[in-house]
């Protein structure tokens, strides 16, 4: 963790993928702040998946997915959400 940030704080983009309970961890590593997380109801919910602008998808689960799916997975409702904490800084975008 320490090196990816060294590495960032350097301006040398390297991203460290974490999801769902390890991006929980990591935002209360960085944070120190292990109260950060708080409860939040979005228990079987259904949800798009927005991709940033530019986003590259080489390298990652994505390119093996057909761009058709990649296209409805950012138009249908297809990704599941079952989420019951979350940071305060991101509850504030919602």
């Amino acid at each position: 963790m320490q090196k990816v940030l060294e590495r960032n704080d350097a301006g040398d983009h390297f991203p460290l993928y974490a999801i769902c309970l390890g991006f929980e961890i990591l935002t209360m590593i960085i944070s120190k702040d292990h109260n950060i997380l708080e409860a939040f109801n979005a228990t079987d919910q259904a949800s798009t998946l927005q991709f940033m602008e530019n986003t590259h998808i080489e390298g990652t689960v994505f390119q093996r997915f057909p761009p058709t799916l990649l296209k409805k997975m950012s138009t249908d409702c297809l990704v599941m959400q079952n989420h019951r904490v979350s940071s305060r800084s991101l509850m504030a975008h919602l």
